[in-house]
């Protein structure tokens, strides 16, 4: 049996992609739980994420239940609070909506920001 675990409550992944062998591509699934797991990912260049979904809790969807949207682009970025450089996430859903772990997403008020992924 493989499961995935996930011991804190924070955003996980769903990516669906495929290994080009040439006139073979096979299809898989891989459920990540961390924004670096994605990155390696999808810097890989022996593999093609095909879908990638953020898998969301309540206090970053802004709902009663658990959500998973289809994920176009992350930002990591800082903001500036009482002198501490904050890191801020940046979760760009395919329709354009945005949900961050900050409540600021106004790029003139982040610094330091950085593409994590890109679909």
């Amino acid at each position: 049996m493989e499961v995935c675990s996930n011991s804190i409550y924070a955003p996980w992944f769903y990516v669906e992609y495929e290994i080009d062998y040439g006139d073979w591509k096979p299809k898989s699934i891989l459920l990540l739980n961390t924004l670096d797991h994605l990155d390696e990912i999808s810097s890989r260049s022996d593999i093609k994420i095909t879908q990638a979904h953020v898998v969301t809790p309540v206090y970053l969807n802004n709902s009663n239940d658990w959500k998973m949207d289809r994920l176009s682009q992350v930002l990591k970025a800082t903001r500036k609070i009482k002198g501490n450089e904050i890191p801020v996430t940046i979760y760009i859903l395919s329709d354009g909506r945005k949900l961050t772990d900050s409540q600021i997403t106004e790029k003139s008020k982040l610094k330091n920001q950085g593409i994590v992924f890109t679909h």
